[in-house]
Formats: structure tokens, sequence, C-alpha cells
């Protein structure tokens, strides 16, 4: 008998792949993707072209931000983007353009990211 409260939660393939087409509407995971290397893997981005079925209607109206998801799997099929999703400064103004707000830098993973405190101090964060 299973224990109370723990329950074996298992996803369809489908609700993995709606999910993860729905993280890359924020910028800040793209960014994770690219330090972590995915997008040198040719699997990665074949995976990437298979997710492409999101555009059809009956796909698209089930993502909750679809402008944004499937701009950025049409943005990562492209090199350029790849490399430059690498650069904090242009992570913070793809998600400062999304949100509207005003981020901190992101310092690029495995770096501290100094800052400037009240008095005028560089500090580490």
């Amino acid at each position: 008998m299973a224990d109370q409260g723990t329950e074996d939660i298992s996803y369809t393939r489908f609700e993995v792949e709606l999910e993860f087409v729905q993280c890359l509407a924020n910028p800040k995971y793209l960014a994770h993707l690219a330090f972590s290397k995915f997008f040198e893997d040719e699997r990665f981005l074949n995976y990437l072209n298979y997710l492409e079925y999101f555009r059809q209607p009956e796909y698209a109206k089930l993502l909750t931000y679809p402008a944004y998801s499937l701009n950025a799997l049409a943005l990562l099929k492209q090199p350029a983007f790849r490399q430059q999703i690498l650069n904090p400064e242009f992570v913070n103004m793809m998600y400062e353009e999304a949100l509207g707000v005003k981020q901190e830098p992101v310092a690029p993973e495995g770096q501290e990211q100094s800052q400037v405190t009240q008095n005028g101090e560089a500090g580490k964060v």
C-alpha cells in the first residue's frame, strides 16, 4: 500500500512538451539552456523543430503565452540568437521588454555578480 500523501504522478509526453514550450517564454530559462550547452546538441535542436506542432491552432490555444513561447521557438533556430542569449545584458533586455519591468543584471552562471550598494561601494552578491 502506498503512503498517504505520496502519489505516483506521471505526465503524458504531451504534458511535458506543453510545459517545456511554455517555459521558452522566459528569457532567463533560455539563458539557462544556453549556459548548459543544450543548444550545442544537434538532438536538442531537432527536438525544437519537432515542437513546431505547437503553432497549429489546436495546440497554440493551450499555451499561456503563445506569442512569447512561439517567438522563442522560432528565434532558437537562429545561431546568432543562440549566441546572443549568452549575453546577460541581452537576457535582461528581453526580460524587461516582455514584462515591462527593470531587472537587476544577471551574472553568467558560475560567476559572482558585483553590486553597487546604497553608499556607492561595490559589493558581491
